[in-house]
């Protein structure tokens, strides 16, 4: 899934290739790309939740999907939530669903800051 998800992004301008990786970058808006190829070949969460972004909006054709996790994993799931924007995944989970609407709802709710240095589990701090 996860392969096809990176070629659909590349294909559609979303994604590009850099020094060996594959980024989507957003700039001005955010300094730093999602990776969803590192220069490895391999996959890290940037690659995981855009497949799962992918299939949330163009399989299940969901047309809100909420995401609750701590708060500091904010601007990463903005990033993303943009990147499928820009891709028309938002789009395509609505069409013919909802008259007068034009996208998907994709939103963040964090709920505190996972902190704790040395701490496998941290300590939450809401």
């Amino acid at each position: 899934m996860i392969p096809g998800v990176v070629e659909e992004l590349q294909k559609s301008g979303t994604a590009e290739d850099f020094e060996g990786a594959v980024c989507i970058f957003q700039r001005p808006k955010y300094e730093i790309p999602l990776i969803v190829v590192k220069s490895d070949g391999g996959y890290g969460y940037d690659s995981t939740d855009m497949a799962a972004l992918s299939y949330r909006l163009r399989d299940l054709l969901c047309d809100r999907c909420i995401y609750v996790t701590d708060a500091g994993q904010a601007q990463h799931f903005y990033m993303c939530f943009d990147a499928a924007r820009k891709s028309g995944w938002t789009k395509a989970a609505i069409a013919g669903r909802e008259a007068g609407r034009a996208d998907a709802v994709l939103e963040h709710v964090g709920f505190g800051v996972v902190q704790g240095e040395g701490r496998p589990n941290g300590v939450l701090v809401a």
